[in-house]
């Protein structure tokens, strides 16, 4: 009888296994293309690929990645951890060769994952080439963090956030280190990297030739960045992890630094001024782009004294809708004010003392009318008119004080000047 029980519940066990097996392989089965036609797969299959979250939408396939996230049975994860441990082992023993190819390994299981192609090809260019004392073995290693972020810009199609990492290294890694005259001079003659880099950007055109008709990292670094923005313009890919303001003053700021460069190696004749007429242009074009704002608007750094003159215009109109009000307002507001306050917005500046400084400072906000309260008591026949230039005016004041804090943040006012 056991016997006979134990053999009905295998059997109803394997029938339950090959019963999963369909639903299994619907959700399950892969997108398949053959020369007689092809099939979208299953239910995951096809999530993906509306979602674009198969590995062909998000960049380059790898079989070799593939592969491996295959054989980790789903504990990529460990394997991730185990790589990263080997990775600083590798570098604190100085046992570079082997922790550039761990690297590699690690890439290979997590190709989408964004902080491992900025964190390593940082390690690789910044980290490990200076542990070298020949400047020839560090441009080597500097090139090997770039080779590296360019696998992951090719794996990862989606993400101008790497393009333009990309163009950092090539101009601001080579154009700023210790060792940038050597590294200039060895990038301008190293024809091999030329030849790679341009299957990604244009490598001769004169926009990347500098005054020796030789491939410059600042323009070249530029192009990069042109190649980042069309990503974003063109292809709609979405700038994460990084300012709008910073991502579009990059390539700009390229050429400018191109230019201060050339001019300390000794170009100071007419080809340097054309190279300023030309960055002078394109920094103001990046004045006129609309940049997004963590306020919720779009500002445009050029425009800021047009705004200033539009707000000035306007409240001129204004006071003409209000003689008087403005003074009387404050006024009204005095008197509220406690007596030491008041007597310290009074006083004469000279004449006060270190507690009334701050007193007369607060009491001078606090008694300033707003436009808004103004025009509250506008004559009723001009009151919508003067409600209306209140609000215009508070936002270009807003948008005023926006575009100059944007300004100080990329040192506008001194480069178009």
């Amino acid at each position: 009888m056991n016997q006979n029980v134990s053999f009905v519940r295998k059997i109803v066990y394997l029938a339950i296994i090959v019963a999963l097996l369909l639903p299994l392989f619907l959700l399950g089965q892969p997108a398949t293309q053959q020369a007689e036609g092809s099939s979208r797969g299953g239910m995951l299959a096809n999530m993906r690929l509306e979602n674009d979250l198969s590995q062909a939408s998000l960049g380059e396939i790898d079989p070799a990645s593939e592969s491996m996230k295959l054989a980790s049975l789903g504990m990529s994860g460990v394997a991730t951890n185990i790589l990263w441990t080997k990775a600083n082992e590798y570098k604190k023993t100085q046992q570079f060769d082997k922790l550039s190819a761990t690297l590699n390994q690690k890439s290979k299981l997590q190709p989408n994952f964004i902080k491992v192609w900025e964190a390593q090809s940082h390690n690789l260019s910044y980290n490990v080439s200076v542990e070298f004392d020949n400047y020839e073995h560090r441009y080597a290693w500097v090139k090997k963090g770039m080779y590296f972020l360019m696998d992951g810009v090719d794996k990862n199609r989606h993400e101008p956030r790497l393009t333009h990492y990309m163009g950092w290294f090539v101009s601001q890694k080579i154009g700023r280190s210790d060792e940038h005259v050597q590294f200039r001079r060895l990038f301008r003659r190293d024809r091999d990297f030329h030849k790679d880099l341009s299957v990604y950007v244009p490598m001769d055109t004169q926009d990347v030739l500098g005054p020796d008709q030789m491939p410059d990292n600042w323009l070249v670094g530029r192009q990069w960045y042109m190649r980042a923005y069309d990503q974003v313009e063109k292809q709609g890919d979405p700038i994460r992890g990084k300012s709008p303001l910073i991502f579009y003053a990059s390539g700009p700021m390229s050429r400018i630094n191109f230019v201060t460069t050339i001019e300390e190696e000794g170009y100071l004749d007419e080809q340097a001024a054309e190279a300023w007429e030309v960055a002078l242009a394109e920094w103001k074009r990046y004045g006129l782009r609309q940049i997004p704002t963590s306020w919720g608007h779009n500002i445009q750094l050029e425009k800021y004294e047009e705004t200033l003159a539009e707000k000035e215009q306007l409240e001129a109109e204004f006071k003409e809708l209000a003689p008087g009000l403005w003074d009387e307002i404050r006024e009204e507001k005095i008197a509220k004010l406690p007596e030491d306050a008041r007597q310290a917005l009074e006083m004469p500046a000279e004449e006060r003392n270190e507690q009334q400084y701050p007193l007369a400072y607060g009491a001078g906000l606090e008694v300033r009318p707003t436009y808004r309260e103004v025009a509250a008591r506008v004559e009723s026949d001009k009151r919508s008119r003067a409600k209306g230039l209140a609000r215009r005016i508070e936002e270009l004041e807003q948008f005023a004080e926006h575009i100059d804090r944007y300004r100080n943040i990329v040192n506008y006012l001194y480069w178009r000047t």
